[in-house]
């Protein structure tokens, strides 16, 4: 539904800075993992 999405795109609009640090940590756990074997 329009509303749906309208409440979703809100959310991600509001949360913009939270998801980008979520993502950039996310991005450095599997640098890390890929490099080091016992993670």
């Amino acid at each position: 539904t329009i509303n749906g999405y309208g409440k979703f795109k809100f959310f991600i609009e509001s949360n913009k800075k939270l998801i980008g640090i979520f993502a950039l940590i996310i991005g450095i756990i599997h640098f890390f993992a890929a490099k080091v074997p016992f993670l």
